[in-house]
């Protein structure tokens, strides 16, 4: 962040490279926006599994933000970095040595994005009483991997943090197949399946009621999705039904059904695809026992839903009717925003939840679920609404030459 930076980050930017095949020319983060048919791309990505493991292609990604999007010299900010949790060593230095040693920022703080949304939501809603302890379950439903990390003054617990080997990318992939074999085939299309996947899936309230509606010739799931012409949406678009029944020979239709419900419930259920893990709900419960019990009770009360995933509508709604049968009876089962509205923009989703008004600030036997504000970019919010206390443990490049590692040991696990 510079000195005089601005209040609110500015941009959401793919951290990706792409190129049209059989051509040379790459379009490399903010470049990808300006396309007006993203099929055909192929993708790149310095990010595997959940950590940055190609340094060269980031550096490339951060340098063209840094000259095109944001215009400043790394010299002139402080940079706060959203860290992986568990984030390998090797990989922890490499990160240092890009951004001190390589593109010369002045300083440099990493910090888990629980943390730093944990604290963009304590921030809006002081009057909580977890908030105002620091503590609470974040969810973080993210690209690769799907977390549920238990936080107390706003201090990550290890012990409790369990991770669901299922993220965006597979649930794009798993998407992909299901497509490819009852529609199109888009297996080489992994950017154009992802935009499509974001703008029609859901997350299906009750699974055999909306199963045995797919089935019927009038099913109410049923969509039809016309592929990108090169002209207009980039990532093609829903059609209404007037319109599907009106197009010329020319265009590729999806029909998209229950794959639309069916892909979202494999974060409910993983061993659908044979990987042998707890769904979300049990994952939650998992860490929070693994917590200290007389943490029990504020984690529970303050389980706040994060990333890309999170915004797939009824996300939130689901996950509090899959935990009702998982926490003590004596418990009290509730999900919404703590005040007014809160509005979402996620992806090519805008939701609106609606508010659910607690009777106490501090109820003794109560499961809180929450959406976050803004699901994807609330963890650069809280970064810079944190900023003075982070850059209190920041790193420079002269403490990173001298000590390594040991400079970064205030970062924690």
């Amino acid at each position: 962040m510079p000195d005089s930076s601005p209040p609110r980050p500015r941009r959401i930017i793919p951290n990706c490279v792409a190129r049209v095949k059989g051509e040379r020319a790459a379009f490399v983060a903010d470049a990808l926006l300006a396309q007006s048919d993203v099929s055909g791309l192929s993708v790149r990505r310095p990010v595997d599994r959940g950590q940055v493991v190609n340094w060269d292609l980031e550096r490339e990604i951060w340098q063209r933000i840094l000259s095109h999007v944001l215009r400043v010299r790394p010299r002139d900010c402080h940079l706060i970095l959203s860290e992986p949790y568990f984030h390998l060593p090797a990989l922890r230095a490499a990160a240092c040595v890009t951004a001190l040693l390589e593109l010369e920022f002045r300083s440099l703080v990493m910090a888990p994005p629980a943390l730093l949304s944990l604290r963009r939501h304590a921030r809006m809603h002081p009057d909580v009483a977890a908030n105002a302890a620091g503590c609470g379950l974040v969810v973080d439903a993210g690209f690769s991997a799907t977390h549920a990390v238990p936080l107390f003054a706003f201090a990550v617990l290890w012990e409790g943090v369990r991770r669901i080997d299922l993220g965006g990318k597979a649930l794009s992939n798993q998407f992909k197949d299901l497509i490819s074999f009852r529609s199109v085939n888009l297996r080489d299309e992994p950017y154009l399946v992802e935009a499509i996947k974001d703008r029609t899936a859901f997350v299906s309230l009750d699974v055999a009621a909306d199963l045995a509606a797919a089935k019927k010739k009038t099913s109410p799931h049923l969509l039809s999705y016309i592929l990108p012409t090169g002209a207009g949406d980039s990532a093609g678009r829903v059609l209404s039904p007037e319109e599907a029944g009106s197009l010329g020979a020319e265009a590729t239709v999806l029909q998209l059904n229950n794959e639309r419900f069916m892909v979202p419930e494999l974060l409910f259920h993983p061993s659908d695809i044979g990987l042998n893990q707890a769904g979300l709900a049990e994952t939650i419960t998992v860490a929070i026992q693994a917590c200290p019990p007389a943490m029990h009770r504020l984690l529970y009360s303050n389980i706040l839903l994060t990333g890309g995933s999170a915004c797939c509508p009824n996300f939130r709604e689901r996950l509090a009717m899959e935990l009702r049968p998982l926490v003590p009876d004596d418990y009290e089962v509730r999900s919404g925003s703590l005040s007014g509205t809160a509005v979402g923009a996620c992806s090519s989703h805008l939701r609106t939840v609606q508010s659910c008004a607690h009777a106490s600030p501090f109820p003794a036997l109560k499961v809180g679920v929450v959406l976050a504000a803004d699901p994807i970019g609330d963890s650069c919010r809280g970064a810079l609404d944190s900023a003075p206390e982070l850059l209190s443990q920041r790193v420079t490049a002269a403490q990173f030459r001298e000590m390594g590692l040991e400079a970064c040991a205030a970062w924690g696990a």
